[in-house]
Parts: structure tokens; C-alpha cells; sequence
């Protein structure tokens, strides 16, 4: 959210472009790599059913291109509020659908961007609004600038 005045402003698909960024920053400290399995970097993952028995594994690469073959998403997600971690994390362990494999076709998914801020939240050790305020907002001068929490 950015603050006009008093009121605060729901910054919108921006997260989308804040992930990317961060996954970039992080990539070549050597933190990450794009073609690693996502599950490296989250663990909930690990033994989740994929669509077919030789389905590859989602990459963080798969995240940023909206490739991992989850069901799209942009409508709920558009009207969702943050899910609290520990509703996040059930879901994660849980497994979630898919309409076809992963790196097969582009499908917009709010759930791979939300990964993605799992993802960064993991490898940085702190948690994500704090990682984007410190490393984003704070440099650029977007001190009324927030990301909304749970």
C-alpha cells in the first residue's frame, strides 16, 4: 500500500514486479538459482502430486513466467486479503491442482508469485514485507509505502 495524505493506497500487481526484482538480486548472490526445484527453497512441496508421473518439478524459473502449470488464479487472488503464513503453509503442504505440467504454456497464477515471496522470505531469513521495505521501498525514498499483512 502507499499512503496518500493519510489514507492508505493498495499497491496492486506491484508485488509481481517486486518479486522479480528480488529473485533477480538474490539469483546472483548466489543465494538461488532459477532452474533449482522451487522445493529446495520451500520444503512444503516436497511430495506433491504433479499431473503426470513424469512431470517435471516447478523451478523458480516456472514462477517468474508463469509456467509451473497451476490453475489461473488473477480473479481470486485480485480480491483476496493476505492469507496468514500458517493458512499459506497448510495450503503449500497440502498440494494444490494443476492444468497441465509444469514449462508446458503460460497460465497467470497469483499462487506462483506467492511462492516466490516464500521463496525470498526463506532465503533471506527475514520476513518478506521487512526484506522488500529494507532492500526496495527504503532506498528508493517510499518511506509511506507498505505491503498490506496478515
Amino acid at each position: 500500500m502507499s499512503r496518500i495524505g493519510k489514507k492508505p493506497v493498495a499497491i496492486g500487481k506491484a508485488k509481481v514486479a517486486v518479486n522479480g526484482q528480488k529473485i533477480n538480486v538474490e539469483g546472483p548472490k548466489g543465494k538461488l538459482a532459477l532452474d533449482e526445484p522451487v522445493e529446495r527453497y520451500v520444503p512444503e512441496l516436497r511430495g506433491w502430486k504433479y499431473p503426470t508421473d513424469d512431470s517435471p518439478k516447478i523451478r523458480v524459473r516456472e514462477l517468474l513466467t508463469h509456467t509451473a502449470g497451476f490453475v489461473t488464479d488473477d480473479p481470486w487472488g485480485d480480491r483476496q486479503t493476505p492469507v496468514p503464513e500458517e493458512d499459506f503453509t497448510r495450503l503449500l503442504r497440502e498440494g494444490v491442482r494443476f492444468t497441465r505440467p509444469p514449462a508446458t504454456a503460460m497460465e497467470y497464477s497469483n499462487l506462483g508469485y506467492a511462492l516466490l515471496g516464500r521463496i525470498i522470505a526463506n532465503v533471506s531469513g527475514q520476513p518478506y514485507k521487512d526484506f522488500v521495505q529494507q532492500l526496495l521501498f527504503n532506498p528508493l525514498g517510499m518511506t509511506s509505502t507498505v505491503l498490506p499483512t496478515t
